[in-house]
């Protein structure tokens, strides 16, 4: 249990999605693949061929695994660059998330409550799992100096 509830905080909803979706394409191609395994040694072991007949099979099976795995290839390189896309997109809110915050207890308020940095720490320690690296890191400290307490 503890497992699945560090899974849900490391990772965001988006990401979760993108996992399960690759692991269904990759079970699914898998399957696809022994199903036509099956099928080929089948064939190919119900009728006694001549060695020139079995290498003609042999290279068309390799040819049917170079499509399959260049598929495969092509839909994991694909979601990756989804992924990629949904880690900038999600380090670009949480960025603005923490810069309106902080202008708003910063500038406006002064000071802050410990369940508002405690909501800001976290979507931070998120921005910094995700190789967030910018002016961030600084308005974090500043919250952090905040009084807890209105003056």
């Amino acid at each position: 249990m503890p497992l699945m509830l560090d899974i849900f905080l490391k990772y965001s909803f988006t990401e979760i999605v993108i996992f399960v979706i690759i692991l269904s394409l990759g079970v699914k191609q898998a399957m696809e693949l022994v199903e036509w395994f099956k099928n080929k040694f089948k064939k190919g072991t119900d009728k006694a061929i001549s060695e020139k007949e079995r290498i003609e099979h042999i290279d068309i099976k390799l040819e049917n695994y170079d499509k399959i795995l260049n598929n495969i290839t092509t839909n994991i390189d694909e979601l990756k660059n989804e992924t990629k896309m949904l880690i900038n997109s999600d380090k670009d809110a949480i960025k603005a998330f923490i810069t309106e915050k902080h202008h708003f207890f910063c500038y406006s308020q002064k000071w802050i409550d410990d369940y508002s940095l405690d909501v800001l720490e976290r979507r931070y320690e998120h921005y910094v799992d995700e190789k967030g690296n910018s002016f961030v890191k600084d308005l974090m400290e500043e919250l952090r100096e905040l009084p807890r307490v209105p003056q």
